[in-house]
């Protein structure tokens, strides 16, 4: 059916976006320009704080650069400012709701319990300004295994008891 749907936007010289299973991945080869790369894999992964059925949730890294990838998706995350959606500055805002905070949280710590690498983030942050909304930080594993919770569940809220 995507591939039925692409051709007829194509035809119609329409813009169009299909999501179809894929857990939508970021390939990065190694002529790739990495800063350009780090940007698209945040924006994709961590706008709307992943709660978007678009949101990249693989970055799959050619070995060459994995090493000089990591350190620049790191040092990027690691500049996200986590807030009120309404504040200037503000680069990630909180989850639609409780249930969506605790969904995020249990991932986490399913990611952790089958072998997952955390690099960054996994907490609920702590302070009076995360007092009022249901935030997160922005969390990146490595080692994720392809069978994995993680690799292939959707972490995002629709109907979940």
């Amino acid at each position: 059916m995507g591939k039925l749907v692409g051709q007829i936007a194509l035809a119609r010289g329409a813009k169009y976006q299909l999501e179809m299973g894929g857990k939508n991945p970021v390939i990065v080869l190694k002529d790739a320009d990495l800063d350009l790369a780090v940007e698209a894999t945040v924006s994709g992964g961590l706008r709307s704080t992943g709660q978007k059925c678009t949101a990249t949730s693989r970055v799959i890294v050619e070995s060459a650069v994995y090493d000089q990838f990591k350190e620049k998706l790191l040092a990027r995350v690691s500049e996200l400012k986590v807030g009120n959606g309404l504040e200037d500055g503000t680069w990630m805002g909180p989850c639609a709701n409780k249930k969506q905070q605790e969904k995020f949280q249990y991932y986490v710590q399913k990611g952790l319990e089958e072998g997952a690498v955390l690099l960054c983030g996994g907490k609920v942050p702590q302070g009076d300004r995360f007092r009022n909304g249901f935030y997160v930080e922005p969390t990146v594993f490595e080692n994720v295994n392809p069978h994995s919770l993680l690799a292939q569940e959707e972490i995002f809220v629709r109907f979940w008891p």
